[in-house]
């Protein structure tokens, strides 16, 4: 059985904390009422942000770190999930901005592209 969207959070999560990497999620997924949707998007949030922002940079990689402000992780629970386009926009915009972003395919997926940038062990 495949694992859902939440449970590969859930193993990049540990993953994330058991490497000590300052890291958020944004909770914009998810079932709300029409009162609390108006109330969330009144404070701002938005559509199609990234599911994990990384604000750390890999304690290996001296010099490369200057040139990116972190790493914004667009998940998806395996390769058939669909990226919208609000979460391309954001993942461009940060690009633009000097985010690393990427679309990862699984807890798995995350974790080795994240190695590949020198996090973790």
């Amino acid at each position: 059985m495949s694992l859902t969207e939440y449970q590969h959070c859930v193993e990049l999560a540990i993953w994330l904390d058991r490497n000590k990497i300052l890291y958020t999620h944004i909770p914009n997924g998810g079932k709300r009422n029409a009162r609390e949707a108006a109330s969330f998007k009144r404070m701002g949030v938005k559509a199609g942000v990234p599911d994990y922002l990384i604000f750390d940079h890999p304690t290996n990689s001296i010099g490369f770190y200057e040139q990116w402000r972190g790493v914004a992780l667009e998940m998806k629970r395996d390769t058939n999930g669909a990226t919208s386009a609000k979460q391309k926009r954001w993942l461009r915009e940060l690009e633009e901005r000097g985010w690393i972003a990427l679309v990862c395919h699984g807890y798995e997926d995350a974790i080795n592209k994240l190695k590949e940038l020198g996090y973790g062990d």
